[in-house]
């Protein structure tokens, strides 16, 4: 994570042409699509059709009855895989303002499976 202008506390993530993710720090003004997850059933996932800020992503979700996507395993990552455009950036509901990082339902991150690229100060899953 790069936090470039010192505003980058809302992560997002893109799957490239090859199928794997990158996790990005950005803004949280920017507008992008995003991924809901509802807490009773971690497998249903729903995507935005219509792009917001990070807080309205959060707001979103909550009206639906849920909460922007924790990503807690292989398993769930590959489903949401499934779910998403190649080269569309998503918000997901990871912030990194918090240490440790949580998650925005305020769950901590058990998934650790990423590396840190080095390049851009990406996470790449």
């Amino acid at each position: 994570m790069d936090n470039q202008n010192g505003d980058e506390f809302c992560v997002d993530m893109i799957r490239n042409e090859t199928e794997s993710f990158t996790w990005r720090d950005e803004a949280c003004n920017k507008t992008k699509k995003f991924i809901c997850q509802t807490p009773a059933d971690k497998h249903i996932y729903k995507t935005s059709q219509k792009a917001g800020n990070w807080i309205k992503a959060v707001v979103t979700c909550e009206k639906w009855g849920g909460h922007l996507v924790n990503i807690s395993s292989y398993v769930e990552e590959t489903l949401i895989n499934k779910q998403i455009d190649s080269n569309q950036s998503y918000w997901i509901g990871l912030t990194t303002n918090m240490s440790p990082l949580k998650w925005q339902d305020g769950s901590l991150v058990p998934y650790m499976n990423f590396q840190f690229n080095g390049k851009m100060g990406c996470f790449t899953l």
